[in-house]
């Protein structure tokens, strides 16, 4: 997970550095991200998202699934500052962060007036 998050942080503008959290379930590559600012437009996000997707799949060569843009301070960490990526993974099951689904379930991003309603 840490060669994913440090490829990740390194890549793109905007994602804030040591709070990226990679974690596998089942088949499925997860991939939380907290953002430095909040991006008002889709767009940007879907922008975001394949730049992190290409950049993955051409350093490691594996796609990742889901992508979850998060505010600020939501990655949980332990108390020496270091990412808890079972925490992360719990959070994605139990869908404990407040977030909106967009792309057939594939990109997740907290939305615009922050509630948490689920869109299909």
């Amino acid at each position: 997970p840490q060669d994913i998050e440090s490829i990740v942080e390194k890549s793109q503008f905007g994602l804030r550095p040591g709070c990226s959290c990679a974690f596998q379930e089942k088949d499925t590559i997860h991939l939380a991200v907290e953002m430095k600012e909040r991006i008002e437009s889709i767009e940007q996000y879907e922008v975001i998202a394949k730049r992190i997707r290409a950049t993955v799949s051409i350093e490691l060569g594996f796609p990742i699934q889901a992508i979850s843009f998060l505010p600020p301070n939501s990655v949980p960490k332990t108390t020496s500052g270091k990412i808890c990526h079972s925490a992360c993974a719990k959070a994605t099951r139990g869908k404990a962060w407040h977030v909106s689904r967009f792309a057939a379930g594939t990109h997740f991003l907290f939305n615009k007036s922050g509630a948490t309603e689920k869109t299909a």
